[in-house]
């Protein structure tokens, strides 16, 4: 990322410190304003497209460290090698791609970068893997406010049995309430730490969506284009993490309950509890990634043994007396 202060490159040749007002990505320089005026009347540079030196600095780091020069030849990268995935000067492509047969112009590649499929298809992964960590958020701040009520009318339950019999249960009562009261804070602690490991999943997705939308406001196509590939990457990582998450029993619903003893009436002798404090968890629906269930729908259905249906084409019979020694060598289906 540009620094807090930065300098114009152009002045800094003349040992000249002035603030920049732009920068240009083709040039990879900061330009103070004196300076762009002789830049835009520049052959060379007359059709290059500054920024506003506070827009560069709200590139994300990784996008403004892209530079369009290859750094083992000091040229500037004209072709794009669809084979190795990479840019290339002239120099590189006579040297390590001669024979790749998928040599592009840059220009061409990258023309269009931010409104690519590519591009909008980050978006759309990073809003839907967003959303549905949000869902996910409420559905369990749900669950935790639940807990209140569902133990309120625990403690009627227990409370009403206390009434007929009082002087047993007055113990018994202490130690159902101390489990409910346990139970509660570990199913509580168990949520709250699911949702601070789901708001944590969200913030990164939400990084990449502040990225992706900076880089498309304020990046050159260049940037965008080869920003793409790490992007992809990193969305990778939180679409497989919401992925295992789908298999974790954090992820389903969970209820207190109580079990009551059915010999309560006997307890002088029979009853040693009050009951058992006891979570019921029910399995959460599994929520797919959109790029889950697009993939759902291409999918082909293999066939098996269970679903292929024979029909009788043609039938022979073999004449009595027939020898022995006839052997049927194959059979084939269509």
């Amino acid at each position: 990322m540009a620094s807090s202060v930065p300098i114009c490159d152009i002045c800094m040749t003349d040992n000249i410190t002035k603030s920049a007002s732009v920068w240009c990505s083709e040039c990879e320089e900061a330009i103070c304003n004196k300076c762009e005026r002789q830049h835009g009347r520049m052959g060379l540079s007359k059709n290059h497209k500054p920024i506003p030196i506070k827009d560069y600095q709200k590139l994300p780091s990784s996008v403004a460290a892209i530079i369009q020069k290859c750094m083992r030849h000091n040229l500037k990268f004209d072709f794009y090698c669809v084979i190795h995935n990479e840019p290339c000067c002239v120099s590189c492509v006579s040297e390590e791609h001669g024979i790749c047969q998928k040599l592009k112009p840059l220009s061409e590649v990258v023309e269009g970068a931010k409104s690519s499929a590519a591009f909008a298809d980050l978006e759309d992964r990073a809003k839907d893997i967003s959303a549905l960590i949000g869902n996910l958020i409420t559905e369990k701040q749900n669950n935790r406010a639940s807990f209140g009520v569902q133990k309120n009318k625990i403690i009627s339950e227990v409370q009403n049995i206390r009434a007929a019999i009082n002087d047993h249960l007055i113990k018994l009562e202490k130690d159902l309430l101390d489990k409910l009261d346990n139970m509660e804070k570990k199913q509580i602690g168990n949520i709250d730490s699911f949702i601070k490991k789901l708001s944590e999943m969200r913030t990164k997705v939400e990084n990449i969506s502040g990225d992706l939308e900076k880089t498309k406001r304020h990046a050159s196509n260049f940037q965008a284009f080869l920003g793409i590939h790490e992007w992809n990457k990193r969305i990778e990582i939180e679409e497989k993490d919401w992925m295992s998450l789908q298999t974790d029993q954090k992820m389903n619903h969970c209820d207190i309950y109580i079990k009551c003893s059915p010999t309560l009436m006997k307890f002088e002798k029979d009853v040693t509890e009050l009951g058992k404090i006891e979570v019921n968890s029910s399995s959460s629906k599994k929520t797919l990634l959109k790029k889950e269930k697009q993939g759902q729908i291409y999918v082909p259905i293999s066939n098996t043994v269970d679903n292929i249906k024979l029909t009788n084409i043609r039938s022979f019979y073999m004449a009595d007396g027939t020898s022995n020694k006839t052997l049927i060598t194959e059979i084939c289906y269509c």
